[in-house]
């Protein structure tokens, strides 16, 4: 069990906030080590305001996991969602603003002064007016780029760990046991009005990243995976795939639907209740998953689970006799 103690929200400085922003960087990705931060050198070639050049100064060149990977558009670790721009990458605008963030559809970017203790942030792109409209331009995101840097910082944190999921079965959980977790971030101001709220439970962080959307729920370290794994949902469908036309979904009840699909052929055929022992294809399937292949050459599965909706992660099968025999 975790016994970390997150002072985000008892910082009232952006000096403080951005210190703690870094501690809980470290708790959450490990040890940080001199080559993860840029240089005095290059920073002091730029003129950035006080949050930014700390973040970059502590993470700027922070790997994703273990990954050696050298920055070069954007920081690896800060960059699952929306990224973080590469130092060397800052676009100086001629409204005497930088650039310092871009969404991960270039649908937008995100912008603050050259200096301060603590700028505006604005976003520039496509926005949503109340009415449902869109319009392009300006707009205040925020009139805090410290406090806006820890909101998109643990957005990228979560959806950077190991492990994260939306599970109905573990949100209705956490509800329960909502008065044992420790809060980490709330109101936290992020682009479109949106307003993210972070609760560490356990190893587990639990980010409200979207409205009143299914948390996500993430670990970093081993103990809190192991935790996620153990209390997520059953599994409830394998789902198999070649490159190209072939796909077979097994039910846990033992059906079945294949299909081929190239055009102009879409067919389908259901195999019945009873005709596949799940269970048993289920570990034997697990067993085989691997993280590493190439989806052109290999059978790719992924396990759907009982109250998990959205993106399901798939994984590569080398053994071609045992797909062969399903």
């Amino acid at each position: 069990m975790s016994t970390f103690h997150p002072r985000l929200l008892e910082a009232v400085t952006a000096s403080a906030r951005m210190d703690a922003l870094c501690d809980f960087i470290e708790f959450w990705l490990g040890p940080r080590r001199p080559p993860f931060g840029e240089s005095a050198e290059g920073l002091d070639e730029r003129p950035l305001p006080l949050p930014l050049r700390r973040l970059y100064e502590f993470a700027g060149r922070w790997p994703d996991r273990e990954s050696d990977e050298p920055v070069e558009y954007t920081v690896s670790a800060l960059s699952h969602q929306d990224s973080l721009v590469a130092l060397d990458r800052v676009k100086f605008e001629d409204d005497g603003k930088i650039v310092f963030l871009w969404e991960n559809q270039a649908c937008w970017h995100c912008r603050t002064l050259t200096n301060g203790d603590d700028p505006p942030v604005w976003c520039y792109g496509d926005h949503m007016n109340e009415d449902g409209t869109w319009f392009q331009g300006e707009r205040l995101v925020c009139d805090s780029l410290s406090r806006f840097l820890v909101t998109f910082t643990l957005q990228e944190l979560t959806l950077g760990s190991r492990l994260y999921l939306c599970d109905e079965g573990l949100a209705r959980r956490f509800d329960a046991e909502r008065a044992s977790a420790v809060p980490v971030w709330s109101n936290g101001p992020y682009v479109h009005g949106s307003s993210q709220h972070y609760d560490l439970w356990g190893d587990v962080l639990v980010g409200a990243l979207w409205g009143d959307g299914d948390p996500f729920l993430a670990a970093n370290h081993h103990e809190g995976v192991e935790f996620l794994m153990k209390n997520q949902g059953p599994v409830i469908e394998i789902h198999l795939m070649r490159y190209g036309p072939w796909n077979l979904d097994i039910r846990s009840d033992g059906s079945a639907q294949a299909r081929y699909q190239s055009e102009p052929i879409d067919e389908r055929i259901e195999a019945p209740a009873g005709t596949f022992n799940f269970p048993e294809i289920l570990a034997k399937l697990s067993s085989a998953a691997s993280d590493e292949g190439q989806y052109e050459r290999n059978t790719m599965v992924a396990f759907r689970r009982k109250g998990q909706r959205g993106g399901v992660r798939c994984q590569h099968l080398h053994d071609t006799a045992l797909v062969t025999s399903l």
